[in-house]
C-alpha cells in the first residue's frame, strides 16, 4: 500500500514542523483480536401502544434498545450496516435486478492518521465508511479509490469479516453524509398503554380470544402489529382489555 503522507495534495508545510501522519494501510483481519464477550443486557420485549386520538386503534412494537453493547442488537446493528454499505455503493443492477456493489477498503492505524484521510476524502468528495475494530484497527470502506478495491461478492465478503470484527461497546461506525443511516420512523401519534410480559406468539393468541384482527407492521424499523379494537366496546372495555393484556405472565426463564 502506497504511503500517502501529506504534501501532495494536502497543506503545505511550514519548514521544521513534522508533517501531518496521514498514513494508510493494508486492512489485514487476519490479526485482528477476538471480539470481548457479550455482556448480559436485557433487550426485545413488547410494548403496548394506543393513538392519542382513537384509542380503538392500537399496535405493539418489539422493542430493542439499539445499543452495541447489547448481544441481540450488536448482531441486528452488523446487519444493517453492511446492507447499508452494499446498498450504497451499487455500480450495477441487470435485467434480472440483480445487482453488485463495490468499494475500496484500507486501514489506518491511529485517530491522527483518521483525521489527515478524512479530509482528503472530504476534499476529493468521496463518501466513506469508518469502522472501528476490536483491535482498534480503523477499517475505511470509501468510493474515494483510497485502499484496495473490491467488487461483487468478495466485497460483500470483506464487509462480513471486518463487522464480524467489531467488538461490544460503543458506536463503532461513522460515515460521510450520504452513507448515514436512516432515522427511525416517528411515533409521536401513539401513547404507551403498558410493556407486555407475554411474546408474541403468546399475544397473538391473546387476541384471538377476543376475536381481534392483526396486521404485520410493513417497515425496516418497526416490529410488530396492528389492530383495532371492536367498534362497539366503551372506553371502560378498553381499559379493561388494555390491563388484561398487561398482567398476562410471561414465560418463566429455566
Amino acid at each position: 500500500m502506497t504511503d500517502v503522507n501529506t504534501g501532495r495534495g494536502g497543506s503545505r508545510v511550514g519548514a521544521g514542523r513534522k508533517p501531518i501522519p496521514c498514513k494508510t494501510h493494508r486492512l489485514n483481519l487476519a490479526d485482528s483480536a477476538e471480539p470481548t464477550k457479550a455482556p448480559q443486557k436485557e433487550c426485545d420485549y413488547l410494548i403496548h401502544l394506543r393513538e392519542k386520538s382513537n384509542h380503538y386503534q392500537q399496535m405493539v412494537i418489539r422493542s430493542f434498545c439499539g445499543s452495541w453493547a447489547c448481544p441481540l442488537c450488536n448482531r441486528s446493528n452488523k446487519w444493517k450496516w453492511i446492507n447499508q454499505i452494499t446498498s450504497r455503493t451499487i455500480i450495477n443492477v441487470d435485467e434480472e435486478r440483480h445487482w453488485s456493489s463495490q468499494a475500496s477498503i484500507m486501514s489506518v492505524k491511529t485517530d491522527k492518521e483518521w483525521d489527515c484521510v478524512r479530509k482528503r476524502l472530504q476534499r476529493k468528495n468521496a463518501d466513506f465508511a469508518r469502522v472501528r475494530l476490536n483491535d482498534g484497527q480503523l477499517a475505511v470502506i470509501n468510493n474515494g479509490g483510497f485502499g484496495d478495491l473490491y467488487t461483487g461478492d468478495s466485497f460483500e465478503s470483506e464487509l462480513k469479516k471486518i463487522f464480524d470484527a467489531v467488538g461490544y461497546g460503543h458506536k463503532p461506525v461513522s460515515t460521510s453524509k450520504t452513507w448515514q443511516m436512516g432515522t427511525q420512523e416517528s411515533t409521536h401519534k401513539w401513547e404507551r398503554v403498558s410493556r407486555l410480559q407475554i411474546n408474541l406468539p403468546a399475544l397473538n393468541e391473546a387476541l384471538s380470544e377476543f376475536d381481534i384482527h392483526t396486521e404485520p407492521i410493513l417497515s425496516v424499523h418497526l416490529s410488530g402489529l396492528t389492530f383495532k379494537c371492536p367498534p362497539d366496546w366503551t372506553e371502560q372495555e378498553i381499559e379493561s382489555f388494555s390491563y388484561d393484556l398487561a398482567s398476562r405472565p410471561g414465560e418463566e426463564s429455566e
